[in-house]
């Protein structure tokens, strides 16, 4: 009997295989980011970690964690952010790896194989076409600018943003596709958990009902239907970020150093600027080989209407937006990439409002999702047109996953310290007035820690180049610190005076103003420069515990007591306070005091 033939079925290319795209994403992730596992805590790392004291908690302090702002466990200030999830999730690998930075690049990178493989996961359902989707997916993963994410810990808040993204993503697609209720509810808690590890994931909520007008046409009725739900994970965060936040105690003069568009000559040039800026978030988002983690003052110029550059820089903007809107019609899938890339952008790219950041990498992190979709497409019709077959999008991905693969795995290394970052950042910024302030930085506490004099010239004459580009306050005053650890207390009384005169309300300038005079034996001016350090931070310690010493030089018992006792108010397990207060009570005559506190010293 003859064995019936099967069915002519087209064969599936291996490489449209799902076990096979799922491993291509997650080992390209893993093999790119490798050799971070052994860079240590680099940059706000510390602040995130080591000096939080909510994650050095660990698992205990989830319930805190979940009821304060973002910054809240490392200087308990309010900042007007509010990402518990990161932090929370910080505080359990705190719990289980202690201190120790490896473990943490580890598991940052197993979360960020997760997200590649969740998006891949979505832009194969949303495309329905695998090739497309895997474009998308390797795009994003080998594309430079994650770098920062990925290598800096305390960047999770950008890696569980995308996730609970594409998680809501890829089970609203299922709702489309089978309208089972389980789906959508899926997704809701995937959007609330990346509301919950970044409030600008919220900018993305309008994805929703661009995905139904795409698939079933402009139908406000059916749009509203399958989408009204997501009002509640927006209404829980709201709630919650109004209930443990203060944004008006976040608000403040937004200074040029935190962002040079507040150094812009009048409105044209910072509309130019704002420009500049939205070309260079078009261009780092294709290709970026040259990454840096700051765009402070400087890095960029500045321009006017009347120079070449600035009409550059408007005509590849206006032709990419163009290119992207005016083919709504004939592709969705463009226009839904340009939204998914431009909508996180408004909150970051001061193009509506000005935050305290002129340009940042990590900002292009979720935006690359979309910037992955316009450029297949764009690639895809290129190579339908000229080549009249796929090749050309198979070429570029290759040459791509070369070309970035170098780029990434050179940049990791350069963020093994903030030393090896500064020193290779500056070199790619040379006028960026904060890189060679904060490579001094660096090397000062390099030189204190192994008292070596070369590095602490080598950070004097950082400070010294930063100052040339802007004499910013706090960058003065770091340069005069170099000069009291020299000991050249003359030339340290300058510079903190310079740096008073920027910015007057500086209360550590006036406390090393006093520390100079204080050297060069001007007691009682030294005296008055501590107090109005007090005046402008009353809990200023350093500054209590000198004007104690201070007034006991001149014989001012009384005084030296006073400022003494105020100090142990302000840190009651200081015994070097204890001790100095038993000899300030014995030199008035109080000998009684004079002996209980040299007690409680012991």
């Amino acid at each position: 009997m003859s064995k019936s033939n099967p069915k002519n079925k087209a064969k599936q290319p291996w490489w449209e295989n799902l076990g096979f795209q799922i491993f291509a994403v997650g080992i390209s992730a893993f093999i790119l980011y490798y050799n971070t596992f052994t860079n240590g805590f680099v940059l706000d790392d510390l602040s995130a970690v080591q000096q939080n004291e909510q994650v050095q908690k660990g698992i205990k302090a989830i319930p805190e964690i979940l009821t304060t702002p973002y910054h809240y466990g490392y200087d308990h200030k309010d900042g007007g952010l509010y990402r518990p999830m990161s932090v929370a999730l910080l505080a359990i690998e705190k719990s289980m790896f202690g201190n120790q930075a490896k473990p943490f690049h580890i598991f940052q990178t197993l979360l960020y194989m997760l997200s590649c493989a969740i998006v891949l996961l979505a832009c194969r359902r949303l495309l329905k076409n695998k090739l497309a989707a895997l474009f998308v997916s390797l795009f994003f993963v080998f594309n430079p600018v994650h770098t920062e994410v990925v290598a800096n810990i305390k960047s999770l808040d950008e890696i569980l943003g995308l996730l609970g993204f594409s998680i809501s993503l890829l089970y609203f697609i299922k709702y489309l596709d089978n309208h089972k209720k389980q789906n959508l509810y899926f997704s809701l808690l995937g959007f609330l958990f990346a509301l919950f590890s970044k409030e600008s994931t919220l900018a993305l909520l309008p994805v929703f009902p661009l995905l139904v007008w795409m698939r079933e046409g402009f139908h406000i009725k059916s749009i509203f239907k399958q989408t009204y739900l997501y009002i509640i994970p927006v209404a829980i965060f709201i709630v919650c970020f109004v209930s443990f936040t203060n944004s008006n105690e976040a608000q403040g003069i937004i200074e040029p150093i935190e962002n040079a568009i507040m150094a812009c000559d009048g409105t044209g040039e910072v509309i130019v600027f704002k420009i500049q800026l939205l070309y260079n978030y078009i261009i780092q988002s294709v290709i970026n080989v040259s990454p840096n983690h700051d765009y402070a003052y400087k890095h960029f110029e500045y321009y006017s209407f009347g120079d070449w550059q600035a009409w550059a820089y408007s005509l590849v903007v206006i032709l990419y937006f163009l290119f992207c809107i005016l083919n709504f019609n004939k592709n969705k899938f463009i226009f839904l990439g340009f939204a998914i890339w431009l909508l996180p952008l408004l909150a970051t790219s001061n193009l509506l409002f000005n935050i305290r950041w002129t340009f940042g990498e990590r900002f292009m992190y979720l935006p690359l999702l979309g910037m992955g979709l316009v450029l297949y497409e764009l690639l895809n019709h290129l190579s339908q047109r000229y080549i009249k077959s796929k090749k050309g999008i198979l070429i570029f991905m290759f040459l791509y996953m070369i070309v970035s693969s170098f780029t990434v795995i050179n940049r990791n290394k350069e963020w093994k310290s903030n030393l090896s970052l500064f020193e290779t950042d500056v070199k790619k910024s040379p006028n960026n007035v904060r890189l060679h302030a904060l490579l001094a930085k660096e090397y000062h506490d390099k030189a204190v820690e192994n008292k070596d004099i070369q590095l602490l010239q080598k950070s004097t004459d950082e400070y010294y180049k930063s100052i040339a580009i802007k004499p910013i306050a706090e960058f003065v005053n770091g340069l005069g610190i170099n000069y009291m650890d020299l000991e050249k207390y003359d030339s340290a009384l300058k510079y903190f005076q310079i740096a008073a005169t920027l910015k007057p309300t500086l209360a550590d300038t006036w406390h090393n103003i006093g520390n100079a005079q204080n050297g060069l034996k001007q007691i009682e001016a030294a005296t008055k420069s501590y107090i109005r350090a007090l005046e402008i931070n009353p809990n200023y310690y350093n500054s209590v515990v000198n004007i104690a010493n201070m007034y006991m030089e001149q014989g001012q018992y009384f005084k030296a007591i006073e400022y003494g006792r105020k100090a142990l108010q302000l840190n009651p397990g200081d015994k070097n306070v204890m001790r100095n207060l038993s000899i300030y009570y014995q030199k008035n005559n109080q000998k009684d005091s004079s002996s209980y506190y040299l007690q409680m010293a012991k």
